[in-house]
């Protein structure tokens, strides 16, 4: 029976990575070394061979390739190959075997959108019309190939979520290193969160007379429906988070400054030193003056 070497990475079963306009599907996954023979054989899947250690010479179509270390080459479907047995000369090379299929998009949340699909596609179809693509340059992989191989041995909590990105951001990364042409995935995909760029505009503009209509018309969007991502992520209203930042950047004044209450009260935009008494007791449950009885410390 063969002894399996030690530190080897291996991957047998075949695994999905959905994503919204196309899955990732890993059939295969081995860092073999130079005492494994390889028949030659042709398959309608994608293949990429890089080399961990010393040097590669590999048959595609009948050409032999050398591959030099942290150099890959990524094999279309269907071409016949072997990696030329030489098991006199010591080297680890790391073999991934993958199809990317188109998927139904059932979400318009996904990390992925149609133009990431495209620019894939894009680099594949020349793979395809060439058969085989040698990388022009050092393509420095080994941390990603730890990372697997700890998920591997850790079986951790969620590793099996982790090994299949990890391989599938090893493809994606041999993949730039081949790519001729400017992506078409430009912009990001997925919806805009809402109520994190209300937030912001709160940070940004808090001291201003500034509402939820100010905010829907700076987003572009209506009142309604900022108020709608806003409970739907914070569990309250914008207005009542506006009044509750205003509060904790009035603490800052409370505790370094004499400034009157009316002078802080307009410095963090609350429409009267009236309004920003209620809402202090409110949500403090004391007084402005007990608070600052009790914290304040003037700047030296």
């Amino acid at each position: 029976m063969q002894v399996v070497p030690e530190g080897r990475i291996y991957h047998k079963h075949i695994t999905n990575l959905k994503l919204q306009s196309y899955a990732f599907v890993l059939h295969y996954a081995e860092e073999l070394q130079e005492s494994i023979a390889e028949f030659v054989h042709c398959h309608p899947l994608y293949q990429i061979y890089y080399v961990v250690e010393n040097r590669l010479r590999i048959d595609v179509d009948g050409s032999a390739l050398l591959l030099r270390e942290n150099e890959f080459v990524m094999l279309s479907k269907g071409v016949q190959h072997h990696v030329i047995y030489e098991p006199d000369r010591k080297k680890r090379y790391f073999s991934l075997v993958f199809d990317i299929v188109p998927a139904t998009p059932v979400s318009n949340r996904g990390p992925d959108g149609d133009n990431e699909f495209k620019d894939i596609r894009a680099v594949l179809s020349e793979l395809e019309s060439r058969g085989h693509i040698l990388s022009d340059r050092p393509f420095d992989a080994q941390g990603l190939l730890e990372a697997i191989l700890r998920e591997q041995k850790g079986k951790r909590a969620g590793w099996n979520t982790c090994l299949i990105f990890h391989y599938y951001r090893f493809f994606i990364e041999a993949l730039r290193h081949i790519a001729t042409k400017e992506p078409l995935d430009s912009r990001p995909s997925g919806k805009l969160n809402l109520a994190i760029e209300a937030t912001k505009y709160i940070h940004k503009n808090y001291y201003e007379a500034i509402s939820l209509e100010s905010a829907a018309e700076h987003l572009n969007i209506s009142p309604r429906h900022v108020n709608r991502a806003y409970r739907t992520m914070f569990g309250t209203t914008f207005i009542k988070n506006l009044n509750r930042l205003r509060i904790e950047y009035a603490k800052i004044y409370l505790c370094t400054t004499a400034y009157s209450i009316d002078r802080i009260s307009e410095l963090v935009g609350f429409s009267s030193s009236r309004a920003f008494f209620k809402l202090f007791k409110e949500y403090e449950g004391i007084s402005i003056s007990q608070y600052r009885e009790e914290h304040y410390s003037p700047e030296p």
